[in-house]
C-alpha cells in the first residue's frame, strides 16, 4: 500500500468535514445542562439509540457513516488493525433498529476481534491488547454510598457468624490480615481486617466492584487495574471500557436507594 494511500485512511473524522453534523452536534450541545455528572460528551452520543442498516460496506465507510449520523469523530489506528490482520476494506454487514451506538459498535468490533477506547474527545478503533495497555485513572466520590443507612433486620434474623481466623495453609500471614484472592509475583495480596464501620463498608464497596466489573483485570488477581480509597473517594486505574462500567455499576446501586447520580462525582 503506498504511503498517501495509507494517510488516507488514518480517519480523524471531523465535525467540519460534514455539513449536517453541525445540527446534530448543536442539538447535542441544548441538552449538555442535563447530561449526568461525569458523562462527557462522547459518553452521550454513544448512549444514543440509532438504527443502521449496512450490507458489505467497509470498514472505513462505516465510521464515515457513524461520524455523519451521530457526530462522533472516529479514528483507525492502521498500525494496530494491521497487527491484528483486519483490513479497513473489510466489509460490514449489520442491521440495528433502536440500539445504543455503544452496543452496535462493541458488537460489530468484536467480530473483528477489535475494541474502541475514548482518548480526548475521540473514538479510536484499535486491538483489545492495545486498549488494554491505555490505562486511565478515574476519582470517584462514593461518600454518599458509604453513608447509606443500613437496613434494620431483627436480632432473630440475623446470620451467625464467626469470626474469620488465619487460614493454616498461610502461616506467614500475619494476625489482622485476610489474604485476597489473587498473587503478586507469587506473594499472597493481604488486606487489614476492617476496624470501623466505614472501613468495613469501603471493603464492601471495593469487593462489589471488583466482583462485578470484569473481575479478572483487577491486580489482586493479576491483572493490569488497581483501586484504592480514602475516606469515601477511590482512585480507580483501569482501562476506559472498565472504568465506563465502574460508573455504571456505582449509578446503579444509587438508583435503588434513592441517591442522584449528580452527587456521585466522577474526575477524569
Amino acid at each position: 500500500m503506498h504511503y498517501t494511500t495509507r494517510l488516507s485512511l488514518a480517519l480523524v473524522l471531523t465535525l467540519s468535514s460534514w455539513a449536517s453534523i453541525g445540527i446534530t452536534a448543536e442539538k447535542g450541545s441544548s441538552t449538555a445542562a442535563a447530561r449526568p455528572a461525569g458523562q462527557s460528551e462522547l459518553q452521550e452520543k454513544l448512549n444514543q439509540r440509532i438504527d443502521l442498516d449496512i450490507v458489505e460496506m467497509p470498514l472505513k465507510d462505516v465510521c464515515l457513516h457513524l461520524n455523519e449520523k451521530a457526530g462522533i469523530q472516529i479514528y483507525l489506528q492502521l498500525k494496530k488493525l494491521e497487527e491484528a490482520s483486519v483490513s479497513a476494506d473489510c466489509p460490514i454487514t449489520k442491521s440495528f433498529k433502536q440500539v445504543r451506538l455503544n452496543t452496535i459498535l462493541e458488537l460489530m468490533l468484536k467480530d473483528l476481534e477489535l475494541t474502541y477506547i475514548e482518548k480526548d474527545g475521540l473514538l479510536l478503533i484499535t486491538t483489545p491488547e492495545d486498549a488494554e495497555s491505555s490505562m486511565e485513572i478515574r476519582v470517584y466520590d462514593c461518600r454518599d454510598l458509604l453513608a447509606m443507612p443500613a437496613p434494620q433486620i431483627p436480632a432473630a434474623d440475623r446470620p451467625r457468624t464467626q469470626p474469620a481466623q488465619p487460614s493454616v495453609s498461610d502461616p506467614g500471614v500475619p494476625a489482622g490480615t485476610r489474604t485476597m484472592g489473587g498473587s503478586l509475583g507469587g506473594i499472597p495480596q493481604q488486606r487489614r481486617v476492617p476496624e470501623t464501620e466505614l472501613e468495613r463498608r469501603t471493603d464492601q464497596l471495593t469487593d462489589l466492584i471488583t466482583s462485578s466489573v470484569q473481575p479478572d483485570s483487577w491486580d489482586e488477581v493479576g491483572g493490569p487495574g488497581s483501586i484504592t480509597s480514602f475516606n469515601g473517594i477511590y482512585v480507580v486505574a483501569q482501562t476506559m471500557r472498565v472504568q465506563d462500567k465502574v460508573e455504571q455499576l456505582l449509578n446503579l446501586v444509587r438508583e435503588p436507594a434513592g441517591l442522584e447520580a449528580r452527587y456521585g462525582r466522577v474526575v477524569k
